[in-house]
């Protein structure tokens, strides 16, 4: 009995410990789930629900739902619709660390991850697995296995575990908010690339658009934006800021603006401005760029120069001059004479290559001058009816200016346009007359007396100047008294000597005698002395009365004296003073030219107390003949006379303007005698004395070179073996870049090919009747440089399939054969750099027919292969850096990217990383709990197992418990009974005793 009662508070006892541990398990409800060993582990696993013990399945993709939707809360940004995001990692790719291993692992740091590294994998999880690692942390940390007997302490065990576990790991807000903090700036960046993004893509549109144009109507422009800055749009859209625009050039001095047409005309820059189109655009800056905001919008590039060449941008450009030149590429100089005297005999300008054939023509003499790159040229024939000659070019500067100085081969036809008409007196010879401006301002015509027989005014005043005063002696003889010093005697002096005899030393003999004394003495005395009446000016007699007048004017002197008048120059001597004259009386004065001069002794005396007057005549070329009074030439005060043939004025007179005595103007003191020339400044008009009068002339010219009309009615001039017909080149060519092959960028810089990146073509340009000097190919066969059998395709395809060979001549010979001339080099094959040696001169050759290979390039897959000709001056005006080609270079440099997009990339490669240190932090510490979890999961699984069993027991422990407590009720019944009987019987049996005891006594 009392061993049913202890096993029976023993199991009692048992039951409530189990009990306390089930309920306690509800603590690790989220940290673990129910076993039902392995098929249930892994159902709970898949299906993440609830057992029955309250605990919900925590696997991996719980974890990563957990950060995710952190990450999700937080609204990280995809990058949406990129083109080039490779070099960005967004943190949810990042590939996590491979767990540590379990080795040497203790509680005091995180616990590993129990899965393999790779993540996709963490379902796979075997139970042998989770039960080896439940072994390696029993074996490391010293845990007892499994016990039945005492389950308390496994479950204290790993609660203790757990619960260090849990500490180390836990996600603290600190953690939350530093993970949401990094996902708002990482967001903000992508927000921020995005952006940018957006701007360079939508630059890179403008920029595609601005290049096509279908889509742009402004290339090749010069466009005016507002605010008047006005840009050049090259044909690869780009829009170049003028230095100095085509508007303002406009208002510069005549020969700078000449000067930047010159340029513009060379460069093929244009010089109208398009000022309606775009003139509401500005300037605006995206993604670091500075664009004018057209439709397309166009990037700004480098500075525009007029001296710089324009055009061509995109494309690859070839210098060899196949483009014919047409009339107006030269201007006419003038006829002018081959030599220009009889002893010189060297012609001033050099044949051309090939001239002795005479097979020139006014075109091709033209263009071997560009291609020469001479400035001057002149076509002379020798056949005015074929119009075939010879060509002359010239590039030096001082030949062409002593042929131009000379005046050109003209016949001249002369026009009286005005006269005096002075009626000759009978028996006069009117050959000594001349004209002169007196002071008034009037033009007077002297006869050989020095009379005055025709004045503009008509008043034919015989003396000009009213300020005479008279004739003077230019000396005068006065005695004159002058103080001089003389060395003279001035009185006596005694004068003492001793002596000493030879013979008496102690002795002296002593005498007194009288001495006359000298000194300088001022002496008075008194002398006839010449004295000048007036003082001579610095360069007396190189003055004229006019200068003369104006000195002692300047001076403040009240008179001045002219004397000794050279008739030939009209000079004399100047002198001055300020009184009227010094003694004598007047002596010889004569009139010379309208005004008294002295002579022989005289000086003719005037007054200059009143300010001079002075006078001009002026001729221009518009045939306007004015006389004037004023100081100066500029300072026209009163109008005298006045001739105005502005109607009848012709052409230039070169001879007129090389034998005028005066061009432009004469003033007072001036003179025309017969046959002395006062011309305009070109000559157009002209005075002279012609038979005593004087008269106004103009003349008109006609070139005694010959005037050629072609067959398309243009006309020119032609020159002969005597004559040049000259040109001057408007524009000359460069032959130090002939042959030249280069890239033209978007900004309209050029970068050269070298030669590896230049190949023979499969086509070739006609250049025309031409014949080359050059290297030509020997036909192997027979040792010439003539081929023979061939066509012209035919002839094609042998300079294809020959190495070196770069252009050929097809040549028709006298016997009506054809052969043909194949050429290694020749004008204008390629060239790799610049030199003189790349000019290799073609000729004119009727029977001839050049033919120029195309080249090809080997430039980058990114680059134009077509090739545009152009001639050797626009090549070499092109800007450039001195970089040559490569095959590198990408042409066509579309913008997809600047430093801003570049330095938020960087950011946000940065802060992803950060953001994947963070998150991967949180995951370890996240798994740490999970491999916890795991564990745990185990333990749990199979105490609650054990649970099970023991509620089982219990049940069948409380039912027996039951019946031993109803065996104990029947047993304490029975016993209660027989004690009652035995109480009974006892009582009875003590009574019966008690009754016997005292019935016995």
């Amino acid at each position: 009995m009392i061993i049913l009662v202890q096993l029976y508070n023993h199991i009692f006892h048992m039951f409530e410990n189990y009990t306390n541990i089930y309920n306690d398990s509800n603590k690790y409800a989220n940290y673990g789930i129910s076993q039902q060993e392995k098929k249930y582990l892994k159902k709970v696993k898949k299906q993440n629900t609830q057992n029955k013990y309250g605990m919900s399945g925590f696997s991996n993709s719980t974890i990563n739902n957990n950060i995710g939707g952190l990450i999700s809360n937080s609204n990280i940004e995809a990058f949406g619709p990129m083109n080039q995001t490779q070099f960005l990692q967004s943190p949810q790719n990042q590939t996590m660390e491979s767990p540590q291993s379990l080795s040497g692992m203790n509680f005091g740091s995180s616990p590993p991850n129990p899965y393999p590294a790779n993540s996709s994998n963490t379902q796979n999880v075997t139970i042998q697995q989770i039960n080896n690692q439940i072994q390696a942390l029993n074996n490391q940390n010293k845990l007892q296995a499994y016990n039945p007997k005492n389950p308390s302490n496994n479950l204290t065990t790993y609660t203790t575990q757990s619960e260090a576990v849990l500490s180390q790991n836990q996600l603290t807000d600190a953690d939350i908010a530093n993970l949401i903090s990094l996902t708002s700036e990482y967001n903000q960046l992508i927000q921020q690339y995005n952006k940018a993004q957006t701007s360079v893509m939508s630059n890179a549109d403008n920029q595609v658009l601005s290049m096509n144009s279908t889509t742009n109507p402004y290339l090749g422009q010069n466009l005016e934006i507002s605010g008047g800055q006005v840009y050049y749009i090259t044909n690869a859209g780009i829009a170049q800021p003028y230095e100095i625009s085509p508007t303002q050039v406009q208002n510069l001095p005549s020969w700078e603006s000449g000067l930047i047409n010159a340029y513009s005309q060379i460069t093929n820059t244009p010089t109208n401005v398009n000022s309606t189109s775009a003139i509401n655009a500005t300037v605006y800056d995206s993604a670091g760029t500075s664009y004018i905001n057209t439709t397309p919008a166009m990037q700004l590039g480098n500075t525009k120069y007029q001296w710089y060449s324009s055009g061509n941008e995109g494309t690859n450009v070839y210098a060899n001059n196949s483009q014919s030149l047409s009339f107006t590429d030269s201007s006419y100089v003038g006829c002018y004479n081959t030599t220009i005297s009889s002893t010189q005999q060297q012609p001033l300008m050099s044949l051309a290559p090939g001239s002795q054939n005479d097979n020139y023509t006014f075109q091709t003499c033209q263009q071997v001058a560009y291609d020469s790159g001479s400035q001057f040229f002149s076509f002379n024939t020798s056949n005015p009816t074929t119009q075939t000659g010879a060509c002359y070019i010239s590039n030096s500067i001082d030949n062409i200016n002593t042929m131009t100085s000379q005046c050109p081969a003209v016949n001249y036809t002369y026009t009286k346009l005005w006269s005096t008409n002075i009626t000759p007196v009978i028996g006069s010879d009117m050959s000594g007359n001349y004209m002169s401006l007196d002071p008034a301002g009037n033009v007077v015509i002297y006869n050989s007396s020095n009379i005055a027989i025709w004045s503009s005014d008509n008043s034919n005043n015989s003396l000009a100047a009213t300020n005479y005063v008279g004739c003077y002696q230019s000396s005068v003889t006065d005695p004159v008294t002058n103080t001089v010093d003389q060395y003279q005697a001035t009185g006596t002096k005694n004068v003492k000597t001793c002596s000493t005899p030879w013979y008496a030393p102690w002795k002296q003999n002593c005498q007194t005698q009288q001495e006359t004394v000298y000194g300088w003495v001022p002496v008075s005395i008194t002398e006839q002395v010449t004295v000048p009446t007036m003082q001579d000016v610095t360069n007396s007699s190189n003055n004229t009365w006019e200068t003369c007048y104006q000195y002692a004017y300047n001076g403040n002197y009240n008179y001045f004296g002219v004397s000794n008048f050279n008739s030939a120059n009209g000079t004399s001597n100047c002198l001055v003073s300020n009184v009227q004259a010094g003694g004598g009386v007047p002596n010889s004065c004569s009139l010379q030219d309208q005004l008294y001069y002295g002579g022989n002794g005289s000086n003719a005396v005037y007054s200059a107390t009143n300010a001079p007057l002075n006078a001009f005549l002026t001729l221009q070329d518009n045939g306007m003949v004015t006389a004037f009074t004023g100081s100066t030439l500029q300072d026209q005060q009163t109008v005298t006379w006045q001739l105005n043939y502005t109607e009848q004025v012709q052409l230039s007179n070169c001879q007129t303007i090389t034998d005028a005595s005066y061009a432009g103007y004469m003033q007072t003191g001036q003179w025309l005698y017969e046959g002395d020339i006062f011309s305009s400044p070109s000559g157009m008009v002209w005075l002279t004395m012609e038979r005593g009068n004087l008269v106004l002339y103009t003349s008109s010219n006609t070139p005694k070179c010959y005037g050629m009309t072609t067959n398309q009615n243009q006309t020119y001039y032609a020159g002969d073996i005597s004559m040049n017909a000259l040109y001057s080149m408007n524009n000359t060519g460069n032959p130090n870049y002939l042959g030249n092959i280069g890239y033209v960028d978007q900004n309209s810089v050029l970068y050269q090919y070298p030669q590896n990146l230049v190949g023979q073509g499969n086509t070739f340009t006609y250049m025309g009747n031409y014949d080359s000097s050059g290297t030509p190919i020997t036909d192997p066969s027979n040792g010439s440089i003539y081929w023979t059998g061939l066509d012209l395709s035919g002839a094609m395809q042998k300079c294809i399939n020959t190495p070196n060979c770069n252009a050929f001549v097809r040549l028709n010979t006298n016997n009506g054969n054809v052969v043909f001339k194949f050429m290694q080099s020749a004008f204008a094959t390629p060239t790799y750099g610049q030199s003189s040696s790349n000019y290799l001169p073609r000729f004119p050759n009727p029977n001839a027919q050049f033919y120029l290979m195309n080249p090809t390039v080997n430039n980058s897959p990114y680059c134009n292969k077509s090739i545009t000709d152009i001639n050797s001056s626009l090549y070499s005006n092109y800007q450039t850096t001195g970089t040559p080609m490569n095959s590198s270079m990408q042409c066509v440099n579309i913008t997809t990217t600047d430093s801003t997009l570049n330095n938020l990339a960087k950011k946000i490669n940065t802060k992803s990383a950060q953001l994947t240190n963070v998150q991967n932090n949180l995951m370890n510490k996240t798994m740490t709990v999970n491999q916890q979890e795991q564990l745990n999961e185990i333990i749990l699984g199979r105490q609650f197992k054990e649970i099970d069993t023991i509620q089982s027991a219990q049940k069948t422990m409380k039912q027996n418990a039951v019946s031993a407590q109803n065996i104990k009720n029947d047993s304490n019944i029975v016993v209660l009974r027989e004690n009652q009987s035995y109480t009974l019987w006892s009582v009875l049996a003590i009574s019966i005793a008690l009754i016997s005891i005292h019935v016995i006594r």
